[in-house]
């Protein structure tokens, strides 16, 4: 067949149809970016999901071991058994020929500690010419513990909260086993956290610099406070802290546990 056209440029075969001015400037645009290997019309379907739960997963290593050991620590300086318990196995108070009944210095101590009272003021159990028992200076030191015990409380009420959130998300993400990954990382670190905190306890000078109480001799001096809150009494608290602070660790790897899918464990 002859060709009809004499001329190839009036071909349509042959010759490109003129696109509109806005579709072909876009048109070498797209042109562009797909030879670049960097086409934005496909970045959708190519591009990939930043996996936040496996970023934030390493911060439970730190929280949980944390909220742990200050949920325990402070609610064991503000009970008053505690105290009481010190009292009556060391017998303080009738070495310091103090007239006065255990549970109630106990109860004031632990009424101060949780906000109940401002006052940190007691007189002697004696119906003529009672002193106090406690002198500016013991009111000073309790006033700083108080403080550093809310403190505490604060710190660890975050790392509780950023715990049950970050435990959420990560179980939303469907990332279940870095929940238990987490989890058995946190050990060494909450075993890091308990020697520190007990060489606190044990050695007096750290323990006076975080504490605030001194410690002195109970028959040289006139404040009665180092004397009831002396190193025998923070020995006691270190062990029972640490005693209490694995049985909640255990409850926590418990809830992980099942949180994790790992249920079969305790039905053998």
């Amino acid at each position: 067949m002859s060709n009809m056209y004499r001329r190839i440029k009036n071909d349509p075969r042959l010759t490109k149809t003129r696109q509109p001015l806005i579709r072909g400037f876009f048109g070498r645009i797209k042109d562009f970016f797909v030879r670049r290997g960097t086409d934005p019309w496909k970045v959708n379907l190519t591009k990939k999901s930043v996996p936040w739960a496996r970023i934030l997963a390493p911060i439970l290593i730190i929280s949980i071991p944390l909220f742990v050991i200050m949920a325990v620590d402070n609610s064991l300086m503000r009970l008053p058994d505690v105290y009481k318990y010190h009292f009556l196995s060391s017998e303080i108070l009738n070495e310091r020929m103090v007239a006065a009944d255990e549970d109630d210095v106990a109860k004031l101590m632990s009424d101060f500690l949780i906000h109940k009272t401002d006052k940190f003021q007691m007189k002697e159990d004696l119906e003529y010419m009672p002193a106090d028992l406690f002198t500016k200076a013991d009111g000073t030191m309790i006033r700083n513990l108080r403080s550093l015990l809310d403190i505490q409380a604060i710190v660890g009420i975050c790392m509780l909260l950023l715990t049950v959130l970050l435990i959420i998300f990560i179980i939303r993400k469907k990332e279940r086993d870095l929940l238990l990954q987490s989890f058995y990382y946190s050990l060494p670190v909450f075993a890091l956290i308990k020697i520190i905190e007990v060489a606190i306890m044990m050695f007096g000078p750290l323990r006076n610099r975080v504490f605030g109480i001194p410690s002195v001799d109970p028959s040289g001096s006139e404040d009665l406070l180092p004397a009831l809150l002396d190193s025998t009494f923070f020995r006691s608290l270190a062990i029972a802290e640490s005693v209490i602070s694995l049985v909640l660790l255990g409850v926590v790897y418990y809830i992980i546990l099942n949180l994790s899918g790992r249920k079969t464990t305790f039905r053998r």
